[in-house]
This record gives C-alpha cells, sequence and structure tokens, in this order.
C-alpha cells in the first residue's frame, strides 16, 4: 500500500501542469481576439474618416467645374484632369506620383489623434489633360447634360453638352500604422 501513495501524487501533480497549461493558451487566446478587435476599431474609424476628404474633394471639384478650370491639372490641390490606367492606390507607382503630392485635409475634428493624416487625390475619368470632354479625340468616362432618355422620357440631352466623371481616392494614416483607402466616383 505504500508504493500506491506516490503514484497517486504523481498523477496530480501531471494532471495539475495539463490544466495550468490549458489556463495559460485561454488567457493567450483572449489577449489576441482583443488585439484583433481593436485593430478592427482602427480600421473603421480611419475609414469613417475617410469621408472627411471625399467632401473635400467633392467642395475642390465643384468649384473647379463651376469656374470651368476642370481641363487644367492642379497637382498643388490634389487634382489631375486625366486618369492613369493604374487604379490600385498601395502601389509603388502611386507612392511615387500622387501621395508625394496629394491634398492634406486640414481641420480634422479635434476628436482625432494628432497622429492621423488624410489625403486624398482626384482624377477626371478623361484619357486626356487640357481637354474638354468634348473636344475631338477625348475620351471620358461622362454623361450627356440636359435629361432624360428614350425609355425614361423627359428632355432630350443638350447636343455638346458634357459633364465628367470624377473618381477622388481618400488615403486616411492613423495609429497602430493604420491605412484605409476609399475610391468614389461621382458627377458633378
Amino acid at each position: 500500500m505504500l508504493a500506491q501513495r506516490g503514484v497517486v501524487m504523481f498523477v496530480a501533480l501531471i494532471v495539475l501542469i495539463i490544466m495550468s497549461l490549458a489556463g495559460i493558451a485561454m488567457l493567450r487566446q483572449i489577449g489576441g481576439g482583443l488585439s484583433i478587435a481593436g485593430n478592427i476599431a482602427f480600421k473603421q474609424a480611419a475609414t469613417t474618416l475617410a469621408d472627411v476628404g471625399t467632401e473635400q474633394a467633392v467642395t475642390l471639384i465643384t468649384a473647379k467645374t463651376n469656374a470651368i478650370q476642370s481641363d487644367v491639372d492642379d497637382t498643388a490641390n490634389g487634382y489631375w484632369s486625366s486618369a492613369p490606367n493604374d487604379v490600385d492606390p498601395t502601389d509603388a507607382y502611386w507612392a511615387s506620383n500622387y501621395w508625394n503630392t496629394a491634398a492634406t485635409v486640414t481641420g480634422l475634428p479635434t476628436s482625432v489623434g494628432s497622429g492621423t493624416r488624410v489625403q486624398f487625390v482626384v482624377h477626371r475619368l478623361c484619357d486626356l489633360a487640357g481637354k474638354s470632354p468634348t473636344e475631338p479625340g477625348q475620351r471620358c468616362s461622362a454623361f450627356a447634360v440636359g435629361g432624360g432618355s428614350m425609355t425614361t422620357g423627359g428632355p432630350p440631352p443638350i447636343p455638346g453638352v458634357v459633364q465628367a466623371y470624377y473618381r477622388v481616392t481618400t488615403k486616411v494614416t492613423g495609429p497602430r500604422n493604420t491605412v484605409s483607402y476609399t475610391q468614389v466616383v461621382f458627377k458633378v
């Protein structure tokens, strides 16, 4: 009988070690889940903040089209009158050609951290810079101004009056190296 007492103690120590390892594993899983949830929250906040950049870009385009200046590049304000074939804002082409000179949004809400930066780039969706959407040889993603069609009714389009579409690409860089990109296509 004396030999059996040591075996019970040995089995109890093994069970205790297994339970300790299981507890540590559960704590690590909880910490990882919290880290993931925090990162998702930062990403969502950055994506929501991109709306501020899009709104400033829409204001810029509205002012340009009202002043008939949309045919001219204005790179200091993040505006290009033609669109590149490359639409991926995360690649090296965009980094060297657009994000270095992109417009930076000013007047962010005070609730936004000081390390957050919002930039935008606007492209008029036309092939040729410096030309009106109606000029010969120009190809634009555009719509004719004036109204309806044969199926919807309404007035016919006004001949020679075409307005181009614009693409706004917004980049938000936030805390913990969070980076979010949004693209919006619109017409004025």
